[in-house]
């Protein structure tokens, strides 16, 4: 973990493999410019972070889903749990004109305070806390 931001190492991996990912595998078109500014902001804390071409692989399939849905209905309303520094809905936003869907991420208490330090607050997205046994209710 991060001292500084108590950041998880691998939050962190999953970052920089965004953050990098234009640059060391263009052929996946992901371009993930959230994540690159995200990681500046943490890499002094984790020098020693990995690039995982699985987990971009994953990420550019399921954005492509995304993105399909978001043309059939673009007013759709996401909901994220426990992901992470997942940029997703800044990758999405960049792929539209102008975001007309709205993005819930809900995440474990303990890392909701590090999100809600490094993320901005933004229109049509909204951070909240959930705890795993009453996420069904």
């Amino acid at each position: 973990m991060s001292a500084l931001l108590s950041v998880p190492q691998y939050f962190l991996d999953h970052l920089y493999s965004h953050a990098v990912a234009h640059r060391r595998w263009p052929s996946l078109g992901l371009r993930d410019l959230a994540a690159r500014e995200l990681w500046q902001m943490c890499r002094s804390d984790c020098p020693r972070a990995r690039a995982n071409l699985h987990c971009l692989a994953h990420s550019a399939w399921f954005d492509n889903r995304c993105l399909k849905l978001l043309r059939a209905q673009p007013d759709i309303k996401f909901v994220n749990i426990g992901g992470g520094l997942n940029t997703r809905f800044y990758r999405l936003c960049q792929s539209c004109d102008w975001p007309r869907f709205s993005w819930w991420d809900l995440e474990l208490p303990e890392f909701y305070d590090c999100k809600k330090r490094l993320l901005p607050p933004l229109d049509h997205y909204c951070l909240q806390p959930f705890q795993a046994h009453t996420l069904s209710a």
